[in-house]
């Protein structure tokens, strides 16, 4: 599994997690408990890297924008409301309406054989 843990600024005491399938972030309590979990989640991405054999893939997936961070569609600057919904697009992260994210295409580190929801500006550059 290609899997990495880095700090952020995004937060405080917050760690970056960036895999294939999933990219999130997590906040500790404090400096003490962030370096824990950093320590303890190399320690387990170290023994399933060496469980795959070294096997490594070449993207990960997408840090999402935050829906707390955008009231607007990022593409077309629609607002978003109880009728117009928030989607995110699965190959860049970024927040956009439904008609601008209305296509899908197969992106093979998330999952082989499905395609997922992508906003029109990555539907076009593919």
């Amino acid at each position: 599994e290609d899997v990495s843990v880095e700090k952020t600024d995004r937060a405080s005491f917050a760690l970056q997690i960036m895999s294939p399938q999933k990219s999130f972030i997590i906040c500790a309590h404090d400096e003490l408990e962030m370096g824990e979990w950093e320590k303890d989640l190399q320690h387990f991405i170290k023994k399933c890297v060496e469980k795959s054999g070294g096997r490594k893939t070449k993207q990960a997936a997408p840090l999402w924008v935050q829906d707390k961070d955008k009231n607007e569609c990022e593409l077309c600057d629609q607002r978003f409301s109880f009728i117009t919904r928030r989607h995110h697009c699965r190959k860049c992260g970024c927040l956009c309406c439904a008609k601008c994210s209305s296509h899908k295409m197969l992106l093979k580190h998330i999952d082989e054989r499905q395609e997922v929801r992508v906003c029109d500006r990555c539907f076009t550059v593919r």
